[in-house]
């Protein structure tokens, strides 16, 4: 099984069927592309064995989660997703269901570092990002999706269909209540709404 880096996780992610059963199912909002990829590190990479599948030896570090103002952000994570979409794997249009929040706004301005200086929020308006032709052309080329075992198609397509479907609202919700995660949500601004 050939070995995938922590950035092709996203484009898999993107590419497999959620609850619509269609490949590449679109996903709504970096916030919710950034909790979906902190729940399936946390709770489904063992299951799903992306230890022996990925080139680095800690999966729990993968994204490098730490704690922020509205809980687990990952810079890797942003930073991948305006990587893929200057090199036109990924495309993303405005949601008309869901704008950012002042605060959701300032919390990814506010994360942003040198590293990020390319990094531009679009109008403070919500995104629906999907594979474009190349990024699909380029994950069935090299057979990343392919090189999976059918089981773990299986937990890809389970966990993207039960988190891809109910509103970031409801995996904050998620995160925020569990206790183990006490830890990511220590400096957030807003426990207190969603609690």
């Amino acid at each position: 099984m050939k070995k995938i880096k922590p950035s092709d996780f996203l484009l898999l992610l993107l590419y497999s069927p959620g609850y619509t059963g269609t490949f590449c199912e679109p996903i709504n909002g970096r916030t919710k592309i950034t909790k979906m990829l902190f729940v399936f590190e946390k709770e489904y990479a063992k299951r799903f064995k992306l230890n022996d599948l990925m080139l680095i030896q800690d999966i729990q570090s993968a994204f490098k989660f730490e704690p922020w103002n509205y809980g687990p952000m990952s810079k890797e994570v942003l930073k991948n997703i305006d990587f893929f979409k200057n090199i036109g794997f990924i495309n993303s249009k405005p949601s008309h269901g869901e704008t950012l929040s002042s605060e959701e706004v300032d919390e990814i301005l506010s994360y942003e570092d040198d590293e990020m200086e390319d990094f531009q929020l679009e109008e403070y308006q919500s995104e629906i990002f999907w594979l474009t032709s190349l990024g699909r052309k380029f994950i069935e080329e090299t057979k990343k999706y392919d090189n999976l075992s059918t089981e773990q198609k299986i937990i890809l397509q389970e966990f993207k269909t039960q988190f891809n479907k109910v509103k970031t609202i409801d995996i904050l919700r998620y995160v925020y209540k569990n206790p183990k995660y006490e830890y990511y949500i220590s400096k957030s601004v807003i426990k207190d709404k969603i609690c």
